[in-house]
């Protein structure tokens, strides 16, 4: 089964996704992309598409709503190097929805068509993100038509968020259709037990997202179909590798307040005042020493 990774902002960076590597997924990608940014050859944005090791297998995920932009960015990429090109059609969050991008974009078939086809005709082939919407067939026919290299079917609503459950019932009804190419199913895949559920469908893969956060193991996991035990000091191990890749990539400041966000996933058993009193220090070897005395309740 392919394990593809979700472009996550503020996640998948590129020492986390030195971390992910150690674990074998397939196909990971950068940090979302905004291609209006990406345009304006904004340098945060320039740095994240080009700060990728020789030894990854990285795409990168485009979200904007004007198609013209979208269109000479993809050719930009594609002149670059970069061949696993993806269009988000799925975020339901606010800041992305109110631009017209992410979700917003599902309502808008025939202009997505008319990018897709002429993409098509340069040769550069580009997967497609959605969310469950009226239009789920005619995104599922069009890559057929067009024999992209897959789409990714998150089986929620833009109105449902990230609320309620994924519906996987869709997934299992678009695994049994005739089709030519990767249908990698999305959502509510947080254990080894979840991806059991739907790996009986003829789906191609999986895209895991917030499931990896704090169980990057969980790739290896759905790869070999059996489950990882690991020990606390397993975690605690990686996560000190983790900051130590910050700090070589972005700094000991911005470093050991990015690692925060992963501290607060694992180590979730934490009381508040010992959760706290790690996340608030901002000295290297103290919080380093802090992590290391982390105990199990």
């Amino acid at each position: 089964m392919l394990v593809y990774i979700s472009p996550m902002s503020g996640y998948t960076d590129f020492s986390y996704r030195q971390i992910m590597k150690k674990f074998g997924p397939d196909l990971m990608y950068t940090e979302m992309v905004n291609s209006n940014l990406l345009s304006q050859k904004n340098s945060n944005t320039l740095e994240k598409i080009m700060r990728i090791s020789n030894d990854e297998n990285t795409g990168i995920q485009l979200f904007g709503s004007d198609i013209e932009n979208l269109y000479n960015n993809f050719i930009y990429l594609n002149e670059l190097g970069y061949h696993d090109l993806l269009l988000n059609m799925g975020c339901p969050q606010p800041k992305i929805l109110k631009n017209g991008s992410g979700a917003n974009m599902l309502e808008r078939y025939d202009e997505i068509q008319y990018l897709l086809s002429s993409l098509k005709e340069k040769n550069i082939s580009v997967s497609i993100k959605i969310r469950d919407s009226i239009n789920t067939m005619k995104y599922f026919n069009l890559a057929n038509k067009l024999n992209i290299p897959y789409l990714c079917l998150h089986p929620r609503t833009k109105e449902q968020g990230f609320n309620g459950f994924a519906n996987h019932n869709i997934t299992k009804k678009l695994s049994s259709l005739d089709r030519n190419f990767k249908l990698i199913a999305n959502g509510d895949i947080f254990s080894l037990e979840d991806y059991r559920k739907i790996s009986k469908y003829n789906i191609d893969g999986v895209m895991l997202a917030r499931g990896i956060i704090s169980n990057p193991y969980l790739i290896k996991e759905i790869k070999e179909d059996k489950k990882i035990i690991r020990s606390l000091e397993e975690d605690k191990n990686l996560i000190i590798e983790h900051i130590n890749l910050l700090v070589e990539d972005k700094g000991e400041k911005k470093a050991l307040l990015e690692i925060n966000k992963f501290l607060i996933e694992y180590f979730k058993f934490l009381n508040k005042e010992d959760m706290k009193s790690i996340l608030v220090e901002k000295d290297y070897n103290r919080k380093i020493k802090l992590i290391k005395e982390v105990k199990l309740p």
